[in-house]
């Protein structure tokens, strides 16, 4: 859906551009609800079975901490999507590194790296990290697995936290960002229309359709590659309506 969206509005530009890849942040939330699994320090690897193979390198750390699960062994192991020669750039550095079911990972003591929460928040400390994927984790024993939401970030709210222009952070698909959804579809800025449309497709209710509904008359125009007129805020409430099934009220 959201991929769809994105191909929508891209195609409704006012000038047909390349599309630079997009730098996407994980919130706290995500990250801890999306298997966040154990953080440790790296030792060495693993060797595979004699006769056999496996794609994932099973990289074993000591002085573990477990995020969504309890207890550790004095060494323990996890099969990473990882390069050999950047394990032993973890075991030189002795960085922390966050596993994550399914082979995933993320340096904590990377500089490079940065950790915000759902709300923008940046968190600095890797210890803090630590602490607060640990206390989400336990807070919503009735999560599975989070459902994500990549939404984009303002030019302010990117100037602010520092991180690179049309940047986007997952957040979990919650109230709080129904209430993001909303505040976008009164802003001036057609492109923030568009994404709260976008957004909204996650939260159908009576007053989110009528809502959509009164997006079918936005006046904004643009033009496609051929020079014929688009309305690309129409076009996406449309899109977020029949993906509902509701016959929009043109």
């Amino acid at each position: 859906m959201v991929a769809a969206l994105s191909l929508l509005l891209s195609a409704s530009s006012l000038a047909i551009r390349p599309q630079p890849i997009l730098k996407v942040y994980r919130s706290i939330e995500v990250m801890a609800l999306s298997g966040a699994s154990m953080v440790g320090v790296a030792t060495k690897i693993q060797p595979p079975a004699p006769g056999g193979e496996q794609e994932k390198v099973c990289v074993v750390f000591r002085n573990c901490i477990t995020i969504n699960w309890y207890g550790a062994y004095s060494e323990t192991g996890a099969f990473l999507n990882v390069d050999k020669l950047k394990v032993d750039d973890w075991i030189k550095s002795k960085g922390r590194i966050l596993s994550f079911d399914g082979g995933e990972w993320v340096n904590l003591d990377d500089p490079q790296e940065r950790f915000f929460d759902a709300q923008l928040n940046p968190i600095k400390d890797p210890d803090e990290v630590i602490r607060r994927l640990k206390k989400t984790y336990r807070n919503h024993p009735e999560i599975a697995r989070v459902r994500a939401y990549y939404r984009p970030l303002s030019t302010e709210e990117s100037r602010r936290l520092g991180v690179e222009p049309g940047a986007r952070i997952a957040v979990p698909c919650d109230r709080n960002l129904e209430q993001w959804a909303v505040r976008q579809l009164g802003s001036k800025n057609w492109i923030d229309r568009v994404n709260g449309t976008a957004a909204l497709v996650n939260f159908e209710s009576p007053v989110n359709v009528r809502r959509l509904n009164a997006l079918l008359k936005d006046p904004f125009q643009g033009q496609d590659a051929n020079g014929q007129p688009t309305f690309p805020v129409r076009q996406a409430a449309r899109f977020t309506l029949t993906s509902w099934g509701v016959m929009p009220r043109e």
